[in-house]
């Protein structure tokens, strides 16, 4: 499987961020403390995890793996259209 990384950084607008996620066609995995890795897309309980893990505020980094090409294509379209 061929995955890209997607690499976020001072995530201000979480909520913004996870709409474009939920958008996607093929999962975008996030590692876990466990060491294994779940789809983010659609899964408000781990998306308000994230959220609470860092107190409502900024995210400096967030790290996801795209299985599907377009998908990372269209993750970086938003993240330009971000900065």
């Amino acid at each position: 499987m061929n995955t890209n990384v997607a690499m976020f950084r001072n995530v201000a607008d979480t909520d913004k961020l996870f709409r474009e996620i939920d958008k996607c066609s093929a999962p975008i995995t996030i590692a876990i403390p466990s060491g294994s890795s779940e789809d983010l897309r659609r899964n408000r309980r781990l998306q308000e995890t994230i959220v609470t893990l860092y107190n409502n505020h900024t995210i400096p980094e967030l790290d996801l793996n795209c299985e599907s090409s377009s998908d990372w294509v269209e993750l970086m379209r938003y993240m330009i259209a971000e900065a």
